[in-house]
């Protein structure tokens, strides 16, 4: 234990009970961060002001934010392919194309009107790998589980021309290059700003 409401816990299940515990659990936030090579985690918990005020200065960042089942969630997006297995895909012009798509469906679904202006877009690729991950600040669900129902919805609608487009090689076979397996309670995102060790 570091301070009042903040903490370090080998266990995500020991941050959960601290906040679940706290007076102040609705201004508490889960971290996680990498402390080995072999991806070994730990988890602090503090408020968000607090959080920054070490983090802005860290360096270097090995960050990530635990999304719990029960936080409303913005709209995200893990986006990736191996870069030397398809030579042929822009990945820049594949991630234009669907915040298009996804601008256009949140229209269509809820009325809102994002830009791309409304989308923090993460890059963290070097040459074997195209990874972006898509933060829509505007757009905020209940929680990671409806994201990802949204999420799969917007893929099963794609034309066959988009799913064509935005689909890449992945272990033999075409696939989106959309992670849609990444909607899980507990998920961990890396922060902007930081990489993996």
């Amino acid at each position: 234990m570091l301070q009042k409401n903040m903490a370090v816990f080998f266990r995500l299940r020991e941050a959960q009970e601290f906040i679940a515990n706290s007076t102040e659990k609705d201004n508490l936030k889960i971290f996680s961060y990498q402390v080995s090579i072999s991806g070994g985690r730990k988890f602090k918990v503090m408020c968000y002001e607090t959080f920054w005020q070490i983090y802005e200065n860290l360096e270097p960042k090995f960050y990530y934010e635990v999304v719990l089942p029960d936080e409303k969630c913005k709209l995200l997006f893990d986006l990736e392919f191996e870069a030397n297995v398809n030579p042929g895909k822009d990945g820049h012009s594949m991630v234009a194309w669907l915040i298009h798509l996804v601008n256009k469906k949140l229209h269509s679904d809820f009325g809102l009107f994002n830009s791309e202006k409304d989308v923090l877009v993460l890059e963290a690729f070097h040459k074997s790998k195209f990874s972006v991950h898509l933060v829509f600040f505007q757009t905020v669900f209940q929680n990671i589980q409806e994201v990802g129902i949204f999420t799969q919805h917007l893929a099963s609608l794609l034309s066959e021309d988009d799913k064509q487009y935005l689909s890449v090689q992945h272990d033999g076979k075409q696939q989106l290059f959309i992670d849609l397996s990444v909607y899980r309670k507990n998920q961990q995102f890396r922060l902007f700003h930081s990489r993996k060790q």
